[in-house]
């Protein structure tokens, strides 16, 4: 079976403190998106590349060795419209555009468990205790028995394929694991990394920069 990567950079464009969304944010001569990019460049992996309409043009001219493709007005319709250009007989990794330090290690570990999952994604621990809100407050829970869940997340196309045909309100998924279960179907979860931070505040910006000198 073929490898494909299915990056999505942000339906909606996020900005962070800046006049531009911050997957467009540039580091060391880089977009954030293209430092994201350089990971699965590294290994043999077909790279679909959705992104915002208006910010096709601005990724075509630096010529990158991905098939670009139009997203939707949410993650749900952008993976959607990504999926289909993608066969059925494939395995694919969905990474969100601004997870840039995602090891080739980790990608390699996902696409190996697929010999023997459907779907399988990387989880970390969580560090802080966690609360729940309530009507009069909120109440505390066990933290070992929750875990924080990472992208890329990894499917058997065809498996996940289906699973974004389901007639339901998409603002209830939070991932693609989400998706997979809803319908009826497993997902295993094996290790994450800790240094595999989503960009989404000035200080995981911070940590991106220091993080890239060592």
């Amino acid at each position: 079976m073929q490898n494909y990567a299915l990056i999505v950079s942000g339906g909606s464009g996020q900005r962070m403190q800046s006049a531009l969304p911050k997957q467009f944010i540039e580091v060391q001569g880089q977009t954030i998106l293209e430092h994201t990019l350089d990971k699965f460049l590294a290994l043999d992996l077909k790279i679909v590349l959705v992104l915002p309409l208006g910010h096709i043009d601005f990724f075509k001219e630096k010529h990158l060795k991905a098939q670009i493709i139009s997203g939707g007005s949410t993650r749900f319709e952008s993976v959607k419209n990504g999926l289909a250009v993608i066969p059925d007989n494939a395995l694919v990794a969905i990474h969100d555009g601004v997870r840039p330090l995602v090891s080739t290690k980790l990608i390699e570990k996902g696409f190996e468990l697929l010999r023997k999952h459907d779907g399988a994604i990387p989880c970390v621990e969580l560090k802080n205790s966690i609360r729940k809100k309530t009507a009069t407050g909120s109440q505390a829970l066990n933290r070992a028995e929750y875990m924080a869940v990472q992208t890329p997340q990894f499917f058997k196309t065809s498996s996940i394929k289906a699973a974004y045909q389901q007639q339901t309100d998409a603002r209830q998924f939070t991932d693609d694991a989400s998706v997979f279960e809803a319908s009826q179907q497993d997902v295993f979860c094996f290790k994450g990394e800790a240094q595999n931070i989503k960009i989404t505040t000035p200080i995981d910006l911070a940590v991106f920069k220091a993080l890239l000198k060592t």
